[in-house]
């Protein structure tokens, strides 16, 4: 049917303008923002700021940038379907990049694929439905994983006290330290509650006495008190 030819016949479908149009929210930016960006919605103020895997806060994605708009103003992003645009690369997927861009470098937040070196089909992938509270490991630093491979909604379980950043001010566990279960090479054990520690995760020295009136001689010695292990790293999702 012909774009924009109105009024419909009975039982016609969307236009592809109006298709886009239903992916589209309107909302106030909280700092400028270029057309082409890849913006995320800030949780705690509802405003829309630059995506950008150099900054772990901001390591997240809902669209792309329409227009330029200066912050306070009214942004449209596009939060999913085709979105026109030129230097892509057919059937490449895209993913989000420094600075808002969208690149081919895989990071953990997929945006989309080109079906035309014009034309991105958005579809934005992130890790964010796990519960608050969830622990889980990863592979990190081993050939093939994405140097930017945890979302902005997970931290790693490194002792940091979750305070003073905005980012860290969506999160309800904002104020609380985490626990260092890397540093510490703390094992995860199941319970009725969470918190408890104990055992301990490094080698031990064991010894055996049998008395020196007996003629044995006291040899301590060193003995590894874990499992078979694999080093990953710990992140929790904490908003």
């Amino acid at each position: 049917m012909t774009e924009k030819a109105f009024p419909k016949v009975s039982g016609e479908g969307l236009y592809p303008s109006e298709a886009n149009s239903l992916q589209i929210v309107n909302v106030e930016a909280g700092e400028n923002l270029t057309a082409g960006n890849i913006a995320y919605i800030k949780k705690n103020d509802g405003k829309a700021y630059l995506s950008d895997t150099g900054t772990a806060g901001d390591i997240r994605a809902n669209g792309i940038v329409l227009d330029t708009v200066t912050s306070g103003n009214t942004a449209n992003i596009q939060t999913g379907g085709n979105y026109t645009t030129s230097g892509l690369t057919a059937a490449e997927v895209y993913y989000l990049g420094a600075s808002g861009a969208v690149s081919t470098t895989k990071s953990c937040i997929e945006i989309g694929v080109a079906t035309a070196t014009t034309n991105l089909y958005i579809k934005i992938v992130q890790d964010d439905s796990d519960p608050i509270g969830t622990i889980k490991h990863v592979a990190a630093n081993i050939t093939g994983v994405p140097t930017y491979n945890i979302s902005a909604f997970w931290h790693l379980m490194d002792g940091t006290v979750l305070t003073g950043g905005s980012a860290d001010a969506e999160s309800p566990l904002n104020g609380q330290t985490l626990r260092d279960l890397n540093a510490n090479h703390e094992f995860l054990r199941s319970a009725d509650t969470s918190g408890g520690t104990g055992g301990r995760a490094t080698s031990g020295t064991a010894s055996q006495d049998h008395g020196a009136e007996a003629g044995f001689s006291y040899q301590p010695g060193s003995e590894d008190n874990q499992p078979p292990f694999y080093d990953v790293v710990a992140i929790i999702k904490y908003k």
